[in-house]
């Protein structure tokens, strides 16, 4: 009986180190709180979240990871210029990318009053909280550094990891920006 538990015993450890050895990687363990990260870099993976359209329905960043997906956000809904000039070339940008996401303040109401007005084929998120916002740095639709007001774009590629940032995006000319690389 003692033999049988002192293997027990060995291989309990064993298997300790094992899980201890494959858990290991590149970079430092994440801190074991709830506070949101100050701010994200490109190469960082990007928070998943679910949020209510103005479609009426609940999406996620996750399922539209088949292809690069461009998450916006911004200080007052709709964000203005800079979605009408993303709606204008979707037709050109969705051979590239799965969706384009805009994460705004507003609720649902000014959501569908704006994406109805202008015939919308992108998707406009609510965040009346903040707490998406908080995940990836932004205050206001504002990253830390950043001038007050100015939206944030985060290209996010299939692996759920940045590719790019953009900080306060000009409507004119993002477009160029916006399409990632030929593979």
């Amino acid at each position: 009986m003692l033999a049988l538990l002192r293997c027990l015993l060995l291989l309990l450890l064993l298997l300790s180190a094992a899980c201890r050895g494959a858990s290991t990687s590149d970079s430092p363990p994440a801190a074991a709180t709830n506070e949101p990260p100050l701010s994200l870099h490109v190469g960082d993976t990007a928070p998943d979240f679910s949020a209510l359209s103005q479609t009426g329905y609940s999406v996620s960043l996750s399922q539209f990871l088949n292809q690069p997906v461009a998450v916006y956000f911004c200080p007052d809904p709709g964000c203005g210029a800079l979605t009408t000039e993303l709606a204008d070339e979707w037709l050109r940008l969705k051979q590239r990318l799965s969706m384009i996401l805009i994460v705004v303040p507003g609720d649902y109401n000014q959501n569908r009053a704006f994406s109805s007005e202008h015939e919308l084929p992108l998707l406009l998120l609510t965040d009346p909280d903040g707490q998406i916002a908080s995940r990836y740095g932004v205050a206001g639709g504002t990253r830390a550094g950043t001038g007050p007001g100015e939206r944030t774009g985060f290209l996010i590629a299939t692996d759920g990891k940045i590719s790019r940032i953009f900080d306060n995006p000009s409507p004119t000319d993002h477009v160029r920006e916006l399409m990632p690389p030929e593979p």
